[in-house]
């Protein structure tokens, strides 16, 4: 259920297993809609040992996303659920029609910077291979740090 009318939301820019609607219902505790966007400045990293992706500083990079909006508590259960291996930053992202707009985006903490691998992550490879899987440990891990809808 998205959150109500009057509710505040926040921008959010998703680039990982996020971009899964599976995973996304899951973590986020709802089906927000999305919509394409685009940041630049970071690249997408595949990460050792996990299936999951990791979002580092990359001058000339651009990555694409999607833009999601989640309530003020949507967002603290994501920062619970995204643990230190994440920061949340303030960040600029262009949507498809080009239109700049501020969003919220988790990078990779720099103590997890050790675990970027050469080889980049791709969506589609985790949403064919990985997603269901990520999925139920994802709802594993929200019930270990006792986060419910």
């Amino acid at each position: 259920m998205p959150p109500p009318r009057s509710e505040p939301t926040v921008p959010l820019f998703v680039y990982g297993s996020l971009l899964s609607p599976q995973v996304r219902r899951i973590v986020v505790g709802n089906h927000p809609p999305a919509a394409i966007a685009t940041l630049r400045g970071f690249r997408r990293v595949s990460l050792h040992g996990h299936t999951f992706p990791g979002l580092v500083p990359a001058a000339t990079v651009r990555t694409r996303g999607l833009l999601i909006d989640v309530s003020a508590a949507q967002l603290r259960r994501l920062d619970r659920y995204e643990s230190d291996y994440y920061r949340r930053l303030p960040v600029t992202v262009s949507g498809a029609d080009g239109a700049r707009r501020r969003a919220e985006v988790y990078v990779l903490s720099p103590a997890y910077r050790r675990l970027c691998r050469p080889a980049p992550w791709r969506p589609r490879a985790y949403e064919q291979r990985h997603a269901a899987r990520g999925a139920r440990s994802a709802r594993a891990d929200l019930a270990a740090i006792r986060i419910r809808r």
